[in-house]
């Protein structure tokens, strides 16, 4: 089994409202969409890491749904932020509990199963065109 994400945060205003979206294909089934709203005051950096942190817990989810037949998982995200902190090892000057929480997460999830995280540009991020969308 392989699950793809494409995921994408953002605030309208900054801060402002907060949504996270992921859209989700499990074995090229149709995609399926998950949205969070998260609250007021919210930055567009912090919408991204809750996205990201929203797309680990779709795939324990998925993963405890459909047991040990996940092979590996794919989590796109537009966010250079993102990537670079939790990649590339770019220092963190803000948001330092949520970048950590997004680590320990992203450990626990690779416990039980291969999870990637890549940029991808946002033209190409499903999840940030359906974003744009809803606004």
């Amino acid at each position: 089994m392989r699950i793809i994400i494409h995921s994408d945060g953002a605030s309208k205003g900054n801060p402002g409202r907060g949504y996270a979206l992921n859209h989700i294909t499990i074995d090229n089934e149709q995609p399926y969409e998950n949205i969070k709203l998260l609250g007021n005051n919210i930055t567009n950096n912090q919408a991204e890491y809750e996205a990201f942190i929203l797309s680990l817990i779709n795939v324990y989810r998925i993963k405890q749904k459909h047991k040990p037949s996940i092979i590996n998982a794919k989590v796109y995200v537009d966010s250079k932020l993102v990537h670079g902190q939790l990649i590339e090892g770019w220092k963190v000057n803000k948001n330092k509990l949520l970048v950590e929480r997004a680590k320990l997460m992203f450990g626990s999830i690779n416990d039980i199963t291969q999870t990637e995280l890549k940029w991808i540009p946002r033209e190409e991020n499903k999840a940030g065109i359906r974003l744009e969308e809803i606004f």
